[in-house]
């Protein structure tokens, strides 16, 4: 879970930096967080099959198999993350489209073509982290996300407004930071890999077999339906900003405020469903049946609701000092007023969210991937957005309509996740009453 905070929180700080430069930043980066979060989790998210896979054959003592598992990996990587790249770089046009504030867009694009190099690194890095996380070396993973995490932080700081001399970037200080660290971070990491006595049970350097094709398709038949859950939220999550959008700069602005803290807190409900989802996939391995496996989703669950369930009282009790975190200077009255009622809406979202969340997580260590992606395309796509707009545009509620659906949304796929996870831990005995009925 650290190493979550790490690799995602890094980018918060980073932005909390960029957002003191202004209001005009402050709604940049909200355009920048809706078009770039879902590309780079998009791949990201496909790797996390590594972790899965690599922690069901671990207990098998299958270092080969391993091994050639992040070979495929590392294959896998700079093709799915080339065509991401691409797109990164020609997306001014496409903001233009969704209209967009025309004097947000060239920042926003310069900054995402600086960002796009980031991409293809990163991903050889997250490969490496999730083969450590399957393998049982979470603390390996760790030193590595650090290491990134402080490279970013530094760099950020020194160019954002040209400390010591480094030249003056202003936002794009995060992006070249990011495209610096992980670069970095890589190079360390196969010094590591390479040189390590840890890891020398692992043939990681043999040549790539044919025979291993098998292994890029396993990867791809787990990894890309999780891949298709989180496009399928986040670029939700991003046309809801476009649509924010239309309310003009103020409402991003609020918008950014509670996304940003929202993405810190969600991290948690991430970790704890990754610790599951390997949990559960090393349990299957040894032999173990669903039906014996409950109570870790019944823990894992209750981990996640107690912590979040402090994050919501904060929301609710004292956003007013989460808000002083983004300006030293008084925000607008509408920035202020939004932001506000965004929070306390978004204290009930984070709770129903960390329920849906830990229960993928568990479904994951099953394999069970797909149920999971038409869950998040259902509840975003089918219940969130069209009721969104119809709330936002053709009701008067404005702004809020928007929010009110998701936690609408959120609820009905928490309830549906945990219906599945229910069946499927059922006792024999109980799965055959119920066919029969």
């Amino acid at each position: 879970m650290l190493s979550r905070f790490l690799n995602v929180g890094t980018n918060w700080f980073g932005l909390l930096m960029i957002v003191r430069l202004g209001e005009d930043a402050l709604a940049t980066t909200t355009l920048i967080t809706a078009v770039f979060t879902p590309v780079q989790i998009g791949c990201w998210s496909i790797f996390v099959a590594v972790s899965v896979i690599s922690a069901r054959s671990i207990v098998k003592k299958q270092y080969a198999y391993c091994a050639a598992l992040l070979r495929q990996a590392t294959l896998l990587a700079p093709v799915i993350a080339l065509p991401m790249v691409i797109l990164l770089y020609y997306v001014a046009p496409l903001l233009s489209l969704a209209g967009q504030p025309a004097h947000l867009i060239p920042p926003c694009s310069d900054y995402l073509k600086i960002i796009a190099l980031s991409l293809i690194p990163s991903l050889f890095c997250i490969n490496a982290q999730q083969f450590l996380y399957g393998i049982g070396k979470p603390r390996l993973a760790l030193l590595f996300s650090t290491l990134t995490s402080i490279t970013i932080l530094t760099l950020t700081y020194l160019f954002i407004h040209g400390s010591y001399g480094f030249p003056n970037l202003g936002i794009n200080a995060l992006a070249l930071a990011n495209v610096i660290a992980y670069s970095t971070t890589f190079l360390v990491i196969v010094l590591f890999f390479y040189f390590s006595p840890l890891l020398k049970a692992f043939p990681l350097w043999q040549k790539p077999k044919s025979r291993e094709k098998k292994i890029r398709q396993k990867i791809l038949k787990i990894g890309l339906p999780i891949s298709g859950q989180s496009c399928a939220e986040l670029s939700a999550l991003s046309f809801a900003v476009f649509m924010m959008g239309h309310f003009g700069p103020h409402a991003l602005a609020a918008q950014q405020i509670v996304t940003q803290c929202s993405i810190i807190a969600m991290l948690i409900p991430l970790g704890i469903a990754h610790s599951v989802s390997i949990f559960v996939s090393q349990a299957k391995g040894q032999g173990y049946l669903p039906h014996q496996l409950r109570t870790a989703g019944y823990i894992g669950t209750a981990m996640a609701l107690a912590l979040m369930l402090k994050i919501s009282f904060i929301y609710l009790f004292y956003h007013q000092h989460l808000l002083k975190l983004y300006t030293n200077q008084p925000l607008a009255d509408e920035i202020g007023q939004l932001a506000q009622l965004f929070f306390i809406i978004n204290a009930f979202t984070l709770l129903a969210n960390c329920i849906r969340t830990v229960m993928a997580g568990f479904l994951r260590g099953l394999y069970e991937t797909k149920l999971t992606m038409l869950n998040s395309i259902f509840c975003y796509w089918g219940i969130a957005l069209p009721i969104g707009a119809l709330l936002a545009f053709s009701t008067g509620i404005g702004p809020l309509g928007l929010r009110y659906a998701m936690l609408g949304a959120l609820l009905i796929a928490s309830w549906l996740l945990f219906k599945r996870f229910l069946l499927l831990t059922q006792y024999p005995h109980q799965q055959h009453a119920s066919s029969i009925q």
